[in-house]
Order: structure tokens, then sequence, then C-alpha cells
């Protein structure tokens, strides 16, 4: 519970950021590549998040009901399928046993 905190606060840092950035959000360059779960709440975050896209930043996303099954082989492929993805308590655990959950407390403390 204490992970999905801080994992939600990191979320709202992130996206705090990147509207007060404005359309370009800060980002030099490269892409931004997110998987999601399909749900109209989600779609609202990644579509705000969407707007950082730029001439030098690409933007993808992939909001389907199948990111739990598809998750941990696109994330753990070199170089990963996605940069971001948006997880709940059910869809947490295969990442956190494949170590690929990266601690936002540094971010969180800013």
């Amino acid at each position: 519970m204490n992970m999905m905190k801080t994992i939600a606060a990191g979320t709202a840092v992130t996206i705090g950021i990147a509207t007060a950035a404005n359309a370009d959000c800060g980002i030099a360059g490269g892409s931004v590549r997110v998987l999601a779960n399909d749900f109209p709440a989600l779609h609202a975050v990644v579509s705000k998040a969407e707007e950082c896209a730029s001439s030098a930043v690409t933007f993808a996303k992939n909001h389907t009901t199948e990111h739990r099954d598809i998750q941990v082989a696109a994330m753990t492929a070199n170089p990963s399928e996605y940069t971001t993805a948006i997880v709940a308590n059910s869809s947490i655990v295969p990442l956190l046993n494949e170590g690929l959950i990266r601690p936002l407390d540094d971010l969180v403390a800013m």
C-alpha cells in the first residue's frame, strides 16, 4: 500500500511538472512510450502527458486490458518496449518480482 502511495504521488508530481512546463515539458528529446490499463481515468492522465510531444519528443501509448499479461516481457526487452507502465495493486506484483519497479522517493522529495 505504501508503494502504491509513492507511485501515485510520483505520477502526480510528474504530471504536475509536465503541466507546468507547458507544451514541451522540458524534455530535450527522445520518446515516451506508455503502457496502461484501458480505463477512462487513465486515458485522461495519459492524454495530458501526451501534450509533451514535440518535434523532438515522440509519444506513444497502449491502453489495453491485457497490460498485466504483456508488461513484464515488454519492460524486460532490451531496449524496453515502454518507458512507463501505469500500474495498480493487481498489476504491480509481477513487475516487483522481476525488479522492474524504480523507487520514486527522490522525485517525491523534490
